[in-house]
């Protein structure tokens, strides 16, 4: 088996059973360049996913900061991004993203359900506006990836009339 000429960058958690980790290793192990840009240490723990809600706005500022710098310093090293959920993401960033890495394949793989924002590990509305600059978004429901399409239908014609 020849070695993968891509190089890619894994953006999401970095614990050992995540599925961007199961990702990190299936890439190495058939010979790919692969990095991986840790945007947070996973926790279930009750407390802190409260001062992540309290203070996401905070919080998701930082994680986008974090993200850009490492973008800017790093532009030129990955053919493809793949970005687990991404819930912290806004529109505004990824682009930034995008313009520095321009010819980059950014691909979000998201394994929950995007509408479900009563939980912040979940999805957020501004994970739903992002999900149309992706150049692949990576869904597991056929019921969900036609509400996706509708919405971005929906929001595509918004910008036409506006």
């Amino acid at each position: 088996m020849g070695k993968i000429k891509n190089k890619i960058l894994i953006i999401g958690a970095k614990e050992k059973t995540s599925l961007e980790m199961m990702y990190y290793r299936a890439f190495k192990s058939i010979g790919a360049t692969v990095a991986l840009f840790q945007i947070e240490k996973d926790t279930n723990n009750f407390f802190l996913l409260k001062i992540k809600k309290i203070f996401k706005l905070i919080y998701f500022p930082y994680v986008r900061k974090r993200l850009l710098n490492f973008i800017k310093n790093n532009s030129k090293n990955f053919d493809i991004v793949i970005v687990f959920k991404g819930i912290y993401l806004n529109t505004n960033t990824l682009i930034k993203c995008k313009d520095i890495t321009k010819k980059t394949i950014w691909i979000n793989i998201f394994a929950d359900d995007p509408f479900n924002s009563q939980f912040i590990k979940e999805s957020n509305y501004k994970l739903l506006n992002t999900i149309r600059y992706y150049d692949f978004f990576c869904i597991w429901s056929y019921r969900i990836l036609r509400k996706l399409k509708k919405i971005i239908k929906n929001k595509r014609s918004e910008e036409h009339t506006s």
